[in-house]
Order: C-alpha cells, then sequence, then structure tokens
C-alpha cells in the first residue's frame, strides 16, 4: 500500500486554541468596542455559516472580516507549535522508505509559513498543496479532482489522514481507498468517539514497531 497524503492536523501540528480573547484588540473593525460575550455572539454565528468554505480559511477574508492582523497573531503563537506525538518520526520513516507524503491542507499559506519556520515541516514531505491553490477547500470535490491531477497515483493505494470528518468524506467521495482520523485533535479535550473512521492519537500506532525503534534513534 502506498502512503499517499495526509491531511495538515494529521501530519504535524498541535496548535493550542486561541481563543476569542486573544483578539480583543483596538484593531477590530466589526467587532471593535464589544465586550467578549458580545464579540463571541457576533463572531461566532458567522463562523458557522461559512465553515467548509474557502473563506472560511482565508486570512484575507478574515483580516478584512474583522481588522485583525492574523498574520501578526500567527507569528506570535509560533512558540506554541509543536509536532503531534510520533508525527516527526512518521515523516522520516515515510521518507527513508521512498513513500511520497504530501500535505493537503486548508491551511492558508501564511500559517504554512510559519509553522514550516518553526518546525521545518515542509523539508520533511514532498509537496505541500494549500486549498488556496486550487480555489477551493478540502471539503469539496473540486479539491481532490486537482490533487489527483497533480500527483497521479491511483486512489485507492493512497491513505489519507485528517481530523475533519467532512474533509474525510470528501475524500471518500473521491476515491481515496484509505482512511483516517486523529482521536485526540486537541489535547485540551477528551478523546472523540464515534467518528465514523479508524482514529489514533500517536503517530507510532500507525508504522512497522521495529522500524520506530531506528527512526527514534535518529531524532
Amino acid at each position: 500500500m502506498r502512503l499517499f497524503r495526509h491531511g495538515w492536523h494529521a501530519v504535524g501540528f498541535k496548535l493550542r486554541q486561541l481563543r476569542l480573547g486573544h483578539f480583543s484588540a483596538p484593531g477590530l473593525r466589526r467587532l471593535k468596542n464589544l465586550s467578549l460575550h458580545t464579540a463571541q455572539q457576533t463572531l461566532l454565528p458567522y463562523m458557522h455559516k461559512i465553515r467548509g468554505t474557502l473563506e472560511f480559511y482565508c486570512f484575507d477574508h478574515w483580516i478584512n472580516y474583522t481588522g485583525i492582523d492574523l498574520v501578526a497573531v500567527h507569528d506570535a503563537a509560533s512558540a506554541l507549535l509543536s509536532y503531534r506525538p510520533g508525527a516527526e518520526a512518521f515523516l522520516n520513516w515515510l521518507r527513508q522508505n521512498a513513500i511520497t507524503s504530501v500535505i493537503a491542507t486548508n491551511a492558508h499559506p501564511e500559517s504554512i509559513r510559519v509553522k514550516h519556520n518553526s518546525t521545518r515541516i515542509c523539508d520533511l514531505v514532498d509537496a505541500v498543496v494549500s486549498n488556496q491553490q486550487y480555489s477551493a477547500p478540502k471539503e469539496t470535490d473540486q479539491y481532490w479532482i486537482k490533487l489527483l491531477q497533480d500527483f497521479p497515483y491511483p486512489p485507492s493505494q493512497c491513505l489519507f489522514i485528517d481530523d475533519n470528518i467532512p474533509v474525510l468524506e470528501s475524500a471518500e467521495r473521491n476515491g481515496i481507498g484509505h482512511l483516517l482520523t486523529i482521536s485526540r485533535p486537541d489535547s485540551q479535550r477528551p478523546k472523540r468517539s464515534g467518528l465514523g473512521y479508524p482514529a489514533f492519537d500517536d503517530f507510532s500506532e500507525i508504522y512497522p514497531a521495529k522500524d520506530r525503534v531506528a527512526n527514534n534513534a535518529r531524532l
């Protein structure tokens, strides 16, 4: 089985959630001068309304909507970035075994830049494909059609890992043969259940134990 693409969260990161309270700065346009509670009541319904669209994942959209410099916020939070348990060793194992790995992500290019500057994640994979490149989020067929054109591996032989269930459903609809999810994408919350897809938490669970020993020795 060829391991092919992995969702951004699955391949690499746990980023402590940035609560709305971090964004209560004077630069807010639409939320300016609102209490935190009122700001939440204003922003969260809109986030729910556009969830799963290209705009939902676009820094430019949220900068225009809120007046918040999200690039600066991400840069300031870069110290909170770290690999998920076993993820770095897993990526090294893929490379050592000549298995193509692609980060298929909804992350904005500026978010990818911040993550790479902190972790050098892009150096460990063969390619990174943001939804901005295809003008379509991973929840849509358009994203997968274009991705499979650019990386023409048999989809039935590909593994895709993501913590977003609608994204996994989209990958399945487009023929990706092997799908996994993350049981606890947020380390501050309990493990999820009833996800509809096999789940794991530590990447050491999904590749051979004998290779894990050698891999960890190199890190």
